[in-house]
């Protein structure tokens, strides 16, 4: 079947190809009539150089093909090799981070140990200063409820004094006649005989209040000259 074939072939038919990588590759032009017709006209030697180099161009482009199909088998097993050490790299990698975390967990658990450890020891002294710094603050507090009570005590004091001075006003107003003590301060001493208010002035007299009347009161020095002339009356 082959031969036959090879009888209707002309070089100048086989047209080579690439492909978009580069790689070669032929197309044979058959047209069974005419192809036959020129086998026919041929002779033998003519014949036989087409079905030579036919072969040839056809060896060729299996020789191409085969070596394309070695180079693909070769990448895939460097490919198919490359990724069994990828994943050998990542197990091993995936082992030493395990350990590493191992590791790790190891010390953090000692840390935690020693911590655990370390409270033990000093909670007691945490306690302890703990409870002088409340005993501070309680003490800080009633100081300040203490020195707070005293002030509202002192204002109380102060708002009381200040009320009934104003409560004993208003009584003196309405009742100038009234027997308080600050009635009786606020009646000032009288003056007669257009003396001075002074206390050095003979004229001065001070009011005395008897059955709620105002009597006045004569001064010593009057009184001594009264005695005199009422002596020399007697003496005439």
């Amino acid at each position: 079947m082959i031969k036959e074939i090879f009888f209707y072939f002309n070089p100048q038919d086989i047209i080579e190809r690439r492909t978009r990588s580069g790689d070669p590759y032929f197309i044979v032009k058959f047209e069974e009539q005419t192809m036959r017709n020129r086998a026919l006209s041929m002779d033998n030697v003519k014949i036989e150089e087409n079905i030579i180099m036919v072969k040839k161009a056809l060896q060729k482009s299996l020789d191409i093909s085969n070596d394309k199909y070695r180079e693909s088998d070769l990448r895939e097993k460097t490919l198919h090799e490359i990724e069994k050490k990828i994943l050998d790299l990542k197990k091993e990698r995936n082992k030493i981070v395990f350990e590493k975390k191992q590791e790790i967990i190891k010390i953090k658990k000692e840390i935690k140990m020693v911590k655990s450890v370390k409270k033990r020891e000093i909670e007691p002294l945490k306690n302890k200063r703990y409870k002088i710094l409340i005993k501070a603050k309680i003490l800080r507090e009633l100081k300040r409820k203490n020195t707070y009570q005293k002030e509202k005590t002192r204002k109380k004091k102060i708002l009381t004094k200040k009320k009934e001075i104003n409560e004993n006003e208003m009584n003196l107003d309405k009742d100038p006649d009234s027997n308080s003590p600050l009635v009786k301060s606020k009646i000032g001493t009288t003056l007669c005989d257009g003396g001075s208010k002074s206390r050095g002035d003979s004229t001065h007299i001070e009011d005395t209040k008897v059955n709620n009347e105002i009597v006045p009161v004569k001064s010593q020095t009057s009184n001594d000259q009264e005695n005199q002339s009422e002596l020399k009356k007697q003496t005439q």
